[in-house]
């Protein structure tokens, strides 16, 4: 099963849009021969490398989800996490389901401490900046804990209750 997060809403956007203005802005009065030169270019530097990281990460990439087919189910049972930027494709994240936890909506980071302990890795797959709707998949990895947030539907959420602990 495959589930593709397209970007849903338009922060990323208006954020690159803020922060290009940003950089106008700054190396404007950079060039004004102002005392503070060296830091209005250090300034116009930071939101030049901001517009630079929302475009890549939240413009351009969008992630696909895949669990391995049902009939392979006992052989592999595992989730891999697929970034794709233009036209290169990296595998960036393979996990077996077996570790799987827990499968749960998206809930405050404080909140799932509580309920789980301590979380040593934590790694958003989300393509949107602010998602309205993802989930969490908790692993245990020996001792550790790891938390992956997906932005995915419930139709593949549920697949992958299914397959928990297999």
């Amino acid at each position: 099963m495959k589930y593709v997060s397209l970007s849903k809403n338009k922060y990323a956007a208006l954020f690159a849009t803020l922060f290009s203005a940003l950089t106008i802005v700054f190396i404007f009065l950079s060039t004004l021969g102002l005392l503070f030169r060296g830091i209005f270019e250090a300034l116009a530097l930071a939101s030049a490398v901001a517009v630079i990281q929302i475009v890549q990460r939240y413009l351009m990439t969008y992630y696909e989800y895949i669990l391995d087919p049902s009939d392979e189910l006992l052989t592999y049972n595992r989730l891999t996490v697929i970034q794709v930027t233009g036209k290169r494709r990296t595998s960036i994240y393979t996990v077996p389901l077996a570790t799987l936890t827990e499968a749960i909506p998206y809930k405050k980071m404080k909140t799932v401490e509580k309920e789980y302990g301590k979380i040593g890795k934590k790694m958003s797959f989300c393509t949107d900046m602010f998602p309205k709707e993802s989930c969490l998949l908790i692993f245990e990895d020996g001792n550790e804990l790891t938390l992956l947030r997906l932005q995915c539907g419930t139709e593949f959420l549920s697949e992958i209750e299914k397959r928990k602990g297999v």
